[in-house]
């Protein structure tokens, strides 16, 4: 990611396998990485119908769901990536 940014090239997308990785550390995250996290799946999962917006997709919705309690607050403009508000 350094290099890239040295090179003034964005940092690339988060894959599936991370961002399942990413959806277990947001559980329960490291104290003081929270921004960090939650920075990592609001600008490095892709917008699109990938595997990784897909597991995102069903991290939030269990959030929603009240199937999955996170222990920091979670930001509303997540949600607005489930249901959409009028």
């Amino acid at each position: 990611m350094v290099e890239r940014s040295a090179m003034g090239v964005v940092p690339q997308p988060i894959n599936a396998t991370q961002c399942a990785e990413l959806t277990q550390l947001l559980k329960n995250p490291p104290e003081g990485e929270e921004d960090f996290l939650l920075d990592l799946m609001t600008n490095r999962v892709p917008p699109s119908v990938d595997e990784a917006a897909l597991t995102k997709a069903d991290f939030l919705t269990a959030i929603i769901e009240g199937l999955l309690l996170v222990i920091f607050p979670f930001p509303c403009y997540f949600l607005h990536t489930v249901i959409p508000v009028p």
